[in-house]
Order: structure tokens, then sequence, then C-alpha cells
């Protein structure tokens, strides 16, 4: 950064301006969104399209423990949902620590479409009922 650039930021830049603004910012977009509260339905298409366009965008393959970071965040949520996941491979799972943190304590439901012998597998080889 340059210098010249930096003191016009420290002389223009005032802190309590910029939390007032955001403030007001906040109070706007609430406003915005309890005046939309029963059109809210209606942007669920448009939130699951933005996922799935965002997850193709993405430069590679999220890591495995996104996953487990977002199951684990949606554990502390109050209203808590319900936590799914579908198994479409048959491979065993990794029996590292992550992995069985995920299946057995944060997951309350997994569903194999693999067939009944890797569901078998899975509670037989995997500890999963």
């Amino acid at each position: 950064m340059r210098r010249g650039f930096a003191r016009t930021l420290r002389v223009h830049f005032h802190p309590a301006e910029a939390v007032r603004a955001a403030r007001a910012l906040k109070t706007t977009i609430a406003e915005l969104l309890a005046a939309e509260r029963e059109r809210w339905p209606l942007f669920l298409p448009v939130g699951v399209g933005a996922g799935i366009a965002g997850y193709f965008a993405l430069p590679r393959e999220p890591s495995p423990f996104l996953g487990a970071a977002a199951a684990l965040a949606a554990r502390l949520v109050p209203s808590r949902p319900k936590l799914v996941r579908t198994r479409h491979i048959s491979t065993p799972l990794n029996r590292n620590v992550m992995t069985r943190f995920l299946y057995r304590r944060l997951l309350d439901m997994v569903i194999v479409t693999g067939g009944e012998l890797t569901r078998r597998a899975l509670i037989e080889r995997d500890g999963l009922e």
C-alpha cells in the first residue's frame, strides 16, 4: 500500500461513522426482509440454485472436513435440523477420528444407495446402525 493512500484513509476514515453506517445498513436489510416475509419460500429455489452454482464454480472438490464442520455447526443451533448423509459408494469408511465422529455422533441418519451388501458392510465393519 502506498504511504499517501494510507494517510488519506486515516484522515477520512472515522470508526464511529463506519459503525453508524453498518448499523443503519443492518436495520435497512432487516426491514426489507421483514416486509418480504411471506415471500421467503419463493426464494428457496433461488438459494438451492445459488448453492449448486457455487459448488460447480469451485476450483476443486471441497475438503471432507468442511462437511464435518457444517454438521458440527448445525448441532450447535438451538432449533437443530436433522442431519442426513447419503452414501453412494461402497468403499469402506476411513478409520480416522474425524470420520468416526461424523458418522457416529453428528449424523442422525445415513442413507445408503449402494445396495444391501454396502449397507451390511457399513453396519458390521464401521459400526453404523
